[in-house]
């Protein structure tokens, strides 16, 4: 790929990703010298036109999102290559891994970072649903994390064009039917609600290392989705605390109604309770003696002590 450059100006090198509609590389800028990923879409929905401008018409609304917490969308552009068209997208280039990476390794995540990655996850959501774009695909695939812990949310606006198609053409469905609302499972209107049940999911993996729903096929686990009631989390995780616990399972209430509102509200929720939480513990803060007291305390003057040993000195002499 090392010789293929997109618009005169991208030069494509790894394949650091292939999703259910798209492959994603790492380039260079060649322009302004700097590393971009760049989304290229599969044959199939790059044949279909109303796919592409719907492609390029949530690109260009997701482009308007500026925040630390979303990967920002920098270009978007076609080029002819071996006689093929090819639709892409430029991305900002995220030095590190996802979200799903660190769940896979650490198995269980601890309450605190549980608490600063939802904080940041919903930071990128109160943004998004401000400027009323709705992700639908949030997942920890989506998620990037960088060597300095600062998580970053793609693909905003994305989704809403891959759902039908991605179900068509591919199998990446199974992957992403873990994290639907049952909203979205039971093709209903969704709004910024469906967008917290599936930070809900986030979250139940990374207090558990584990989906609250599955089974063999995504039909099986879009039903769980609808109809059953997920496992407490803090049943396999005793050291989950009890009040992160139930902002979970709120956002994993079937009825959206009975969610957060919005984003901004889960964000007061966690900082509220951080508390309680994972950031300072209150149990912990027991173990922790207090000093002792500080009775009568004889200060010697600094000017009183040299001339006493001067005295001794003199003494010695004599």
């Amino acid at each position: 790929m090392d010789n293929i450059i997109l618009g005169n100006r991208y030069q494509l090198q790894d394949l650091i990703g292939v999703g259910g509609m798209a492959k994603v590389y790492k380039a260079t800028d060649r322009l302004l010298q700097r590393d971009v990923a760049i989304k290229i879409l599969k044959d199939q929905y790059a044949e279909d036109d109303e796919f592409v401008k719907k492609f390029s018409n949530e690109a260009l609304s997701a482009a308007r999102l500026t925040h630390v917490n979303i990967v920002s969308v920098y270009d978007i552009g076609e080029d002819m290559i071996e006689g093929k068209k090819i639709h892409y997208i430029v991305m900002e280039y995220v030095d590190g891994e996802t979200l799903k990476d660190l769940i896979d390794r650490e198995k269980i995540i601890s309450n605190h970072d549980i608490v600063d990655y939802s904080i940041q996850i919903a930071q990128a959501l109160n943004q998004a649903h401000s400027s009323n774009i709705i992700h639908r695909d949030i997942k920890p695939q989506n998620i990037l994390m960088d060597k300095y812990g600062l998580l970053k949310v793609t693909d905003f606006g994305i989704a809403r064009v891959s759902t039908n198609a991605t179900i068509t053409y591919t199998s990446s469905i199974l992957g992403t039917v873990h994290y639907i609302s049952p909203e979205q499972a039971k093709g209903k209107f969704v709004d910024e609600k469906s967008d917290l049940y599936s930070l809900g999911v986030v979250m139940y993996e990374m207090a558990t290392g584990k989906v609250p729903f599955d089974a063999d096929n995504s039909v099986g686990i879009a039903v769980m989705h609808i109809q059953d009631e997920p496992e407490s989390p803090i049943k396999l995780n005793e050291n989950l605390s009890p009040r992160l616990n139930d902002i979970i399972m709120k956002l994993l209430e079937k009825d959206p109604q009975k969610r957060f509102k919005n984003a901004n509200e889960l964000i007061r929720a966690l900082e509220d309770n951080s508390y309680d939480i994972g950031v300072i513990k209150k149990e912990d803060t027991a173990k922790i003696e207090k000093p002792k007291e500080i009775t009568e305390t004889t200060f010697i003057p600094v000017v009183e002590n040299k001339k006493k040993k001067d005295e001794e000195k003199e003494k010695k002499k004599n």
